[in-house]
């Protein structure tokens, strides 16, 4: 989705693991600088034993292209999965 900011344009996506991993093996790119949002289910240590929130990221920025700005986190109970909401700088 491109979101207008005055004269210039944004792009913003939301994506799953499953997606993020797919982008990779089909040679996807989201290349530039970008904000990261990790939507987290409630019920889910994101600094816990699995952290596949971490292999996700290092999936976008050594597979994808993407040059991550800042990372932040948003428990969710509307979420069933990590969900990485990113919106271009």
């Amino acid at each position: 989705m491109i979101q207008e900011h005055g004269t210039s344009k944004r792009w913003e996506t939301e994506l799953t693991i499953p997606e993020i991993r797919d982008m990779a093996e089909t040679g996807g790119k989201l290349e530039g600088h970008w904000a990261i949002t990790v939507n987290v289910p409630n019920n889910t240590d994101p600094f816990g034993k699995e952290r596949l929130w971490l292999e996700a990221l290092n999936t976008l920025t050594e597979s994808c292209g993407v040059k991550i700005t800042t990372v932040k986190f948003n428990l969710s109970a509307n979420v069933a999965g990590y969900e990485f909401g990113m919106r271009e700088e």
